[in-house]
């Protein structure tokens, strides 16, 4: 079963194997932190990846859960600003 901890704990053990995906300069594209997290611009490039309806969202190793993928990136920003 996959709950939080074990996303947790695939996710740091696989990301070094991940293709990240640039933007046209092979670069990054800056989203925020804290209080100036941009979560429309996250909820864009959510968006444009995924095409369910619904997805789990891991936040850390004791906290994860299903959500609508049209609300991730207002939770994401809730849990950046902690």
């Amino acid at each position: 079963m996959l709950n939080s901890k074990n996303i947790y704990i695939a996710a740091q053990n696989t990301s070094r194997l991940a293709s990240w995906i640039g933007d046209e300069n092979d670069g990054w594209t800056f989203i925020g932190d804290g209080t100036d997290f941009d979560y429309v611009a996250a909820q864009e490039a959510i968006d444009s990846f995924f095409s369910e309806e619904r997805i789990y969202l891991s936040v850390n190793q004791l906290n994860g859960f299903e959500l609508p993928t049209s609300k991730v990136g207002r939770e994401l920003r809730e849990h950046v600003h902690r």
